[in-house]
């Protein structure tokens, strides 16, 4: 009984770990996240209850069934050959081991019956069995004969199992059945055909039973595990990288909750078992992946005890790149006439028609060129919604904008991240790296210029070199949030290419950004009608209101206006570059409202003195923790940021706050 109490143990701890990351991902502890942690500890909806665990005698089998005898069911362990009698005398005096071949129909009823005798019948079924065949090597070189195997045992044979089970949950009016399913079917990986493929058939056999058994009072659902620690994962890997791996006992508080939950939250439906373990509530509740994305917010400050609001006046906050400039005085006028004309009560103009032509009219295009959103998140949304699936691949830039990765990750989405080439002074889009990156699974590849948290924008030649070396059926996805501040003539947008290419090219703004219009929540993507039509089928139904509608387009009529912030930017991102070069600290050339600026000091003292000032900059550091984003604000703001840079580069060369020669006009 040594082992079962190390079980239990074991089984403890992982639920107090699984109920700590869901209370950390919601911020406290949700009665529903308390109530399945309470149940991983307690299990009282197992005592009792009769298990067949098929494939039992070794690794996750094993684990499952120990573990399930350890929480107080009655087990019996299924194997092809004697180990599985071993397993049970370890289970306890309510465990039964049995001996069967999957693939002879005769064995499988001999040990139902068995079952039926020393139990009285079975309320659950885990189909465990499985073999891997064979491995790393391409599909079309497997041999038939081997192939077949694969299929039979974790298809077919589980598929036997489970229609004897079946016959008599059915006559008892209820029973669950659990399939173990794979990772490989939400993350495609070579080398592995045979057993991916048969996952995927388990799994299209869960949905398919699920639905003709759930009026008999049967649940059925499955499970998929990734990488751990078994004979399998060390013939797959090798002994010393599979000794890395989670033992199989992490997994059992995985399958205990399934064991126990609510029928109608996991009827026909695939769980990942590593996302079940990081957040339960959110995998049960949620048809997408949810439980990889955490609730975020920005830090809320305080300054000598008094909590800071962000439109405070005497306060500076740039953890937002939020534009303190402001919007253009058109936009207040504009509100105010629409408030006086367009009563409350009317729903806005649900096709945008004054915002995409006054786009239409800025950019040289024509309003189906356009597609409108609430902020650029929202637009960003549909498109991946629109391009790609759980499991497919994305291809973008390293460190890159953390909304992307958020994104993302809800969609389920593997993301290949290539960082930039180059470092300091020389930082650029590795377009070589990205092309490289793209593979069969890629559905898109999403780049920021000018980038986040660099500066860098593209440059048009390497641009239009890259574009000839990806296949032209993936989108490619440009977010411009800071396109209006590139001064740089090299550079290049979406427009610029628009006309030169047939390619599936769309530019993704924002209004938050050049124009001053975050709180109005406004984004636009742009490109070929046809990708915009397909894009549009995603929408909303009035995804921005009126006045911002109304907001956006005045921002975009007050001309004068956008002339005089451009060229303040740039004046005032030129002399940022020169005085803080002149203090001795590296600067990343920039084409945005920031730039990446040699640390003088830890992070967190620099962010200190900052902060005593009542200044607060975004509190994150890149490029192995040497550079922070430094905020181009009005010549106001960036006079003072500068002082306190001063004093913190101290005894280096005093900053100078020189203003460098106006740049002149935009092209």
């Amino acid at each position: 009984m040594l082992l079962i109490r190390r079980l239990r143990r074991k089984i403890a701890v992982a639920s107090e770990l699984l109920g700590k990351a869901s209370a950390r991902s919601r911020g406290t502890p949700a009665a529903p996240v308390a109530a399945i942690a309470r149940r991983l500890s307690e299990t009282e909806g197992l005592r009792g209850k009769r298990v067949l665990v098929t494939g039992g005698s070794r690794g996750i089998g094993r684990a499952i069934a120990l573990g399930l005898a350890a929480e107080g069911a009655r087990v019996a362990i299924l194997s092809r050959g004697d180990e599985a009698k071993a397993v049970a005398r370890e289970a306890g005096p309510q465990a039964l081991g049995l001996v069967a071949d999957l693939a002879d129909g005769a064995a499988v009823e001999r040990a139902m019956a068995e079952i039926d005798r020393a139990f009285g019948g079975i309320d659950m079924l885990i189909n465990n069995a499985g073999i891997p065949g064979p491995l790393n090597r391409p599909i079309w070189e497997m041999d038939n004969a081997a192939l077949q195997q694969v299929l039979d045992v974790n298809i077919a044979g589980a598929l036997r199992i489970t229609l004897a089970a079946l016959r008599r949950m059915v006559a008892q009016g209820s029973g669950r059945i659990l399939n173990v399913s794979s990772g490989a079917v939400e993350r495609t990986t070579p080398g592995m055909g045979a057993y991916a493929i048969s996952k995927h058939g388990l799994e299209g056999m869960t949905a398919q039973i699920a639905a003709e058994a759930a009026g008999a009072g049967i649940t059925v659902c499955s499970l998929r595990l990734g990488s751990l620690r078994t004979e399998m994962t060390e013939r797959a890997f090798g002994t010393l990288k599979a000794s890395l791996l989670p033992e199989p006992e992490t997994v059992v508080p995985a399958f205990v909750t399934l064991a126990t939950a609510p029928a109608a939250l996991v009827q026909g439906r695939c769980f990942a078992a590593w996302r079940l373990l990081a957040d339960a509530e959110s995998e049960l509740h949620s048809a997408s992946p949810l439980s990889r994305i955490k609730s975020f917010s920005y830090p809320v400050y305080s300054h000598n005890g008094r909590e800071v609001a962000r439109s405070d006046p005497d306060f500076r906050i740039f953890d937002r790149v939020e534009n303190r400039y402001g919007p253009a005085p058109e936009v207040g006028e504009a509100l105010s006439r629409a408030l006086a004309e367009r009563p409350g009560q009317i729903y806005p103009d649900e096709g945008h028609s004054a915002l995409r032509a006054a786009l239409a009219g800025k950019m040289g295009l024509t309003p189906a060129h356009f597609a409108i959103g609430n902020g650029s998140w929202e637009v960003l949304d549909r498109l991946l919604e629109l391009f790609t699936a759980p499991g497919d691949q994305v291809v973008t830039e390293k460190p890159g904008w953390f909304g992307f990765a958020m994104l993302a990750d809800k969609r389920g989405l593997s993301q290949i991240k290539v960082p930039l080439a180059g470092k300091g002074a020389t930082l650029d889009h590795d377009l070589d790296g990205i092309a490289a990156a793209v593979g069969p699974f890629t559905r898109l590849i999403y780049i920021i210029s000018p980038s986040n948290p660099e500066g860098v924008a593209l440059k048009r030649k390497a641009f239009e070199a890259f574009l000839a070396k990806v296949p032209d059926s993936i989108p490619i996805l440009i977010d411009e949030a800071y396109a209006e501040y590139i001064d740089d003539p090299e550079a290049v947008t979406v427009r610029d290419l628009m006309d030169r290419t047939d390619r599936p090219l769309l530019g993704l703004r924002t209004f938050s950004k050049f124009h001053a219009l975050a709180s109005a929540r406004v984004g636009y993507a742009y490109g070929d009608p046809g990708l915009i039509r397909l894009l549009d089928r995603g929408e909303r139904i009035f995804s921005i209101a009126h006045l911002s509608e109304v907001a956006a387009v005045a921002a975009l009529q007050a001309t004068d206006h956008q002339a005089r912030h451009y060229q303040s930017v740039v004046a005032e991102r030129r002399r940022l570059t020169g005085a803080l070069r002149a203090a001795g600290l590296e600067v990343v050339p920039s084409q945005a409202p920031y730039m990446m600026v040699e640390l003088p000091d830890t992070l967190e003292k620099v962010i200190a003195a900052y902060a005593e000032h009542g200044i607060y900059m975004a509190e994150k550091a890149f490029y192995k923790q040497r550079y922070m984003l430094f905020p181009i604000s009005t010549p106001d703001d960036n006079d003072r940021n500068l002082a306190i840079m001063s004093a913190l580069t101290a005894p280096r060369r005093r900053i100078s706050s020189t203003v460098l020669p106006e740049a002149g006009a935009r092209p």
